[in-house]
C-alpha cells in the first residue's frame, strides 16, 4: 500500500522556527521591491486609506505579488488586473509547500510576496510566526461571516466538506455519517490522505456535539476506513467519483462536485446532504514586509469586496454574507466549523492519528 504523505505542518513549522530564529526572530522590515516596503507600519497607513488615494498609490507601485494555494488564483488575479491595470504575479503550489516557502524566505529576510492566499490553518501558522500583518478595516470586513477576521489574515471563502456520491453507482446514498460504515459500501469509499483537518472536524463534532465518547468515535473511524480506499488529491478524488471508479467521497469539496455536475454533467451529487457540513476557512493575509504595500492593501480590499463576486460562479462559499453561491447549501443545514485552534496547536497529533488510521488501506489513482 502506498500512502501519499506531504511534509507535516509540524515539520514545516519547526523548520520555520529555526530559520526565523537564525535571522534574528520575527521579520519586521521590508525585503526589497520597487517601493522598498516598510513593514507593518507602512501597510497600516494604506489599509484605511480612501479608495481613490489607495488606487493612485497602488498604480504608482505598478505591481503586486501573491503566493497562493488557491486554485482560482489566475482567474482572480486577471480580474483584479483588468479592474485596476496593476500587474499581478503569482506563485501557486500546495498549501504546505506555500507555507514552507514563506517561512524559509521570511526567515532569510527575502520574502518577495506581498500577500499569501491559502488555507486557514497555514495562515494561522504564518501569523503565529509574525510573518503577516493585521488587517483592520471594519468597513471592509463588516459584511463577512462571523469569525472571518483573524490576527494576520481574513477569510475570503470557506471550503465546505460534503459527502458526495456517484448517482449511477450508489442508488441508495448515505443519509448519515454512520451509514458510511455499512458493509454494503465496502470498497466504495475514498478518503484523502491529507484531510486530517476534516478528520479533526468530524471527530470534534461527534464528541462535543453528539456526546460520543472518544472510544465510540475512534471505533466509527476504524469502521469507516475499513470500507475505504486512499485517493491523493481532491481533484483526482472528484475525477474517480465522476467516472464511477469509486462510489462515495465523504470528504469532498462542494465546489468541485458542483463544478463537475453542472459544468460537465457528471453523475455526482451531495444532496440530500449528510449533516453536518464541515467548514474550513481559506483566506488571505498581508505579508508584513510587503514590497508593494499600497498594491497589497488594494488587493486585500478587493478580495473582500469586488473579488467576492467571483466565488458564486466557482460554486465556492464566499465569506461575504450578502453574496449567495450557486447551488447554495440549503437553509437550516447544520454547519460545523473545524476548530482552528486545534488545527494550529495540535496539528501533529491529528495528522499523525489520521495517517495511522489509513495504514493498510488500499490506494487508487495518482496525485
Amino acid at each position: 500500500m502506498r500512502l501519499f504523505v506531504r511534509s507535516s505542518r509540524a515539520t514545516v513549522l519547526a523548520l520555520g522556527a529555526v530559520l526565523l530564529a537564525g535571522c534574528g526572530g520575527t521579520p519586521t522590515t521590508a525585503s526589497g521591491g520597487s517601493s522598498g516596503g516598510g513593514g507593518a507600519d507602512s501597510l497600516a497607513k494604506y489599509v484605511n486609506m480612501p479608495i481613490s488615494q489607495l488606487v493612485a498609490a497602488a498604480k504608482k507601485e505598478g505591481s503586486v505579488s501573491i503566493y497562493a494555494s488557491n486554485s482560482s488564483i489566475q482567474e482572480n488575479a486577471a480580474a483584479f488586473q483588468k479592474q485596476y491595470g496593476i500587474k499581478v504575479t503569482s506563485y501557486r503550489a500546495d498549501s504546505e509547500v506555500v507555507l514552507q516557502r514563506v517561512l524559509q524566505e521570511a526567515g532569510a529576510g527575502k520574502l518577495p510576496a506581498d500577500l499569501i492566499d491559502t488555507n486557514g490553518g497555514e495562515l494561522l501558522d504564518m501569523a503565529a510566526k509574525g510573518v503577516l500583518a493585521n488587517y483592520d478595516n471594519k468597513q471592509v470586513t463588516g459584511k463577512l461571516r462571523p469569525g472571518s477576521v483573524h490576527p494576520g489574515w481574513v477569510a475570503t471563502r470557506y471550503d465546505a466538506f460534503v459527502v458526495a456520491w456517484n448517482t449511477n453507482k450508489i442508488k441508495s446514498p448515505p443519509t448519515s455519517y454512520q451509514d458510511l460504515t455499512d458493509p454494503r459500501f465496502n470498497g466504495q469509499i475514498e478518503l484523502e490522505p491529507d484531510d486530517w483537518d476534516w478528520y479533526l472536524g468530524l471527530h470534534s463534532y461527534l464528541t462535543s456535539q453528539m456526546g460520543w465518547s472518544a472510544q465510540q468515535t475512534d471505533a466509527f473511524f476504524t469502521k469507516l476506513v475499513a470500507n475505504a480506499k486512499v485517493v491523493k488529491g481532491h481533484t483526482v478524488q472528484a475525477q474517480l467519483l465522476d467516472s464511477g471508479q469509486v462510489g462515495i467521497a465523504p470528504d469532498s469539496y462542494k465546489h468541485l462536485i458542483d463544478q463537475d455536475h453542472f459544468g460537465k454533467g457528471a453523475p455526482v451529487a451531495w444532496q440530500p446532504q449528510v449533516q453536518p457540513i464541515l467548514y474550513r476557512p481559506n483566506g488571505i493575509g498581508l505579508a508584513r514586509t510587503a514590497p508593494h504595500p499600497a498594491a497589497a492593501a488594494l488587493y486585500m480590499e478587493w478580495s473582500l469586496t469586488d473579488g467576492q463576486k467571483l466565488f458564486p460562479k466557482q460554486y465556492r462559499v464566499p465569506a461575504n454574507m450578502s453574496i449567495t453561491t450557486q447551488n447554495p447549501i440549503p437553509a437550516g443545514t447544520k454547519i460545523y466549523d473545524i476548530p482552528l485552534d486545534q488545527m494550529t496547536n495540535d496539528s501533529a497529533k491529528w495528522s499523525g492519528q489520521w495517517q495511522k488510521l489509513l495504514q493498510g488501506a488500499p490506494s487508487v489513482g495518482k496525485g
